[in-house]
Parts: structure tokens; sequence; C-alpha cells
């Protein structure tokens, strides 16, 4: 009984889907529509805007690698200019220089020269 109902079933809708697929437009007279260009305008700007983002944050991390850079080769200078200042001092009372005299008084010694967080000193 069962596979009579299926047989007849089968029989009657391959002739219906045929039918529907006959009826079926041609290709090049269906388009996406409204819908589709508002959802593909969409993913473009959200891509632009994603691109100019990620340009600004490159020009800020770029700046701020600059301005690091700078700033640590103002320390350093800073620092030598000190030893040789402590160098010259020392040398004309007759002392020995030490590693630290020329930063004795400098509030940075000893700084990291990225984060200002002081360094484990031997």
């Amino acid at each position: 009984m069962i596979a009579g109902a299926t047989a007849h079933l089968a029989v009657s809708v391959v002739p219906l889907a045929a039918e529907v697929l006959a009826q079926a437009p041609a290709d090049e007279d269906v388009s996406p529509g409204l819908l589709g260009f508002l959802v593909t305008f969409g993913v473009a700007m959200a891509v632009v805007l994603l691109i100019l983002s990620f340009n600004r944050q490159m020009r800020r991390l770029n700046a701020n690698e600059r301005h690091a850079r700078y700033e640590a080769a103002e320390r350093a200078e800073a620092a030598e200019a000190a030893q040789a200042e402590a160098a010259q001092e020392t040398a004309a009372d007759g002392e020995v220089p030490t590693p630290d005299a020329a930063t004795e008084g400098d509030p940075r010694a000893g700084a990291s020269p990225v984060d200002g967080e002081p360094r484990d000193r031997p």
C-alpha cells in the first residue's frame, strides 16, 4: 500500500516540477533588486570606514614611536652630558668617577626609555 502511494506521489510530482521549472524566468531577467544593492553598498561603506580607521591608527602609532625615539635620544644625550660634566668635576677634584655620579640628582635615573618605569639596578 505504501509503495503504491509513493509511486503515485513520484509520478505526480515529477511533471509538476518540470512545469515549475519551465515557467521560471531566464537568468538575464533576474536581478538582485534594491535589497541586493543596499547590502552591497553597506558592505562597501563598512570596508571604506575600516580602511580609513586603520590608516589613522597607523599614523598615530608611527607618531608615538617617533616621539618615544626622540625622547630616548634626548635622555641619552642629557645623560652623556651629565656624565661628562661629572667626569670633569671629579677630575678637577682628583676623585675617581663612579658610574652613578652622573645621574645622582636626576629623578629619571634608572628609568626605562619607553614607559618611565624604574629598571632593576644591579
